[in-house]
């Protein structure tokens, strides 16, 4: 998560292991430009705040980490994230290619990092791969897939496995009904007084979910029977 109090607010996104992946910017109608004509993702974003990222293992409590914003460029404030917050020495190059009608032509990112006891000669050779490579953006709107991108600057590189990414929301009316059910009882007992029931839209597909007030009193009696144990 992402909140450096620009005019786009707070940004976020989630991902799993199965490569499902959702997120959300509070205002992305937001459309900078830098002089050199690159999107000025940083002043959406702004720098007065912080980058948190948070990681769930499956161990007792998950992992949560958070760095200060430098910039407000993706890649590079988490390359501090990880310098900072995890100790890793990483290079992290991500882009976004809109088109004149501000649809996104072409997106993507590349993450390489140190293992433990690199040797002097591999970190010159990622320093100067990190110098010299193109935005990734390009590349893929260029035509290369992303074991073209590795091969390019990694030529003796491995690919170990591969894993398709998709967006994937898993929103559904059952789950924003318990969330409704965490209301404070005043709240919900207003809505179900003002008898127009309630909409609400989900922030990562815009999904809409309407419920009637006969759906309100449901979650309203279901609450009290769950506190009422």
């Amino acid at each position: 998560m992402l909140n450096g109090k620009g005019p786009i607010g707070t940004v976020l996104a989630q991902a799993d292991g199965d490569g499902n992946v959702k997120g959300f910017a509070a205002n992305p109608n937001v459309y900078l430009v830098r002089e050199d004509g690159h999107l000025a993702v940083g002043q959406g974003i702004g720098t007065d705040g912080t980058l948190t990222v948070t990681r769930d293992m499956g161990l007792k409590e998950p992992f949560t980490g958070t760095s200060a914003l430098q910039s407000g460029e993706v890649g590079d404030d988490f390359a501090y994230y990880f310098a900072i917050s995890e100790q890793i020495p990483s290079v992290v190059g991500v882009g976004v290619l809109v088109n004149p009608e501000g649809r996104v032509q072409a997106a993507g990112g590349l993450i390489y990092q140190l293992l433990p006891k690199a040797s002097e000669e591999t970190i010159e050779f990622c320093e100067k791969v990190a110098k010299t490579q193109k935005p990734v953006s390009e590349l893929i709107d260029e035509g290369k897939d992303l074991e073209e991108i590795i091969k390019m600057y990694f030529p003796d590189a491995k690919i170990l496995d591969r894993r398709d990414v998709r967006f994937y929301c898993g929103c559904s009316k059952e789950k924003f009904m318990d969330s409704l059910a965490t209301l404070h009882e005043k709240d919900l007992q207003e809505m179900i007084d003002d008898g127009k029931g309630a909409e609400i839209v989900c922030q990562y597909c815009s999904t809409k979910y309407d419920f009637s007030t006969e759906e309100l009193k449901e979650i309203m009696e279901k609450k009290h029977s769950v506190e009422d144990r």
